[in-house]
C-alpha cells in the first residue's frame, strides 16, 4: 500500500489481495484519515482479489468518512475482478466507482 495526499485529497494505492488475512492491517491504516481531508481516493487498480471482508471494510470506511463529512471515491477499472465484485454487491450505489485516479479526482465536490 502506498499513499499520497495534499491539503484536500489523499490517494491510497492498494496492491495484491484484499481478504480476511490483509483486512486488519488495511483497516488500521485506512481508518486513520485526518479530519482535515475532504476526500479519500482508494485506488484498487493493482488489487487482484477482493473478498467479502474487503467489501465490509469499504462499507465501514465509507460510513466513517460520511459521518465526518468526508468523501470516499474508489478506483477500480471496469472489467477487473474487484470491479465485478463491487458491481455485484451494489457498492457503486453508495460510493463513486471510477476507472482511474484521474477520473476519481474529477468526480466532483463533496
Amino acid at each position: 500500500m502506498s499513499g499520497h495526499d495534499d491539503s484536500r485529497t489523499r490517494v491510497e494505492r492498494l496492491r495484491g489481495e484484499i481478504d480476511i488475512a490483509s483486512v486488519p492491517a488495511l483497516e488500521r491504516r485506512l481508518m486513520d484519515v485526518p479530519n482535515t481531508l475532504h476526500e479519500l481516493i482508494l485506488d484498487l487498480s493493482a488489487v487482484t482479489y477482493l473478498d467479502s471482508s474487503g467489501i465490509r471494510l469499504l462499507h465501514d470506511l465509507h460510513d466513517r468518512l460520511e459521518l465526518r463529512g468526508q468523501r470516499l471515491v474508489v478506483v477500480s477499472p471496469t472489467g477487473t475482478g474487484p470491479r465485478r465484485v463491487l458491481d455485484l454487491t451494489g457498492f457503486g450505489e453508495r460510493v463513486p466507482l471510477e476507472d482511474s485516479v484521474r477520473d476519481g479526482c474529477r468526480a466532483g465536490p463533496i
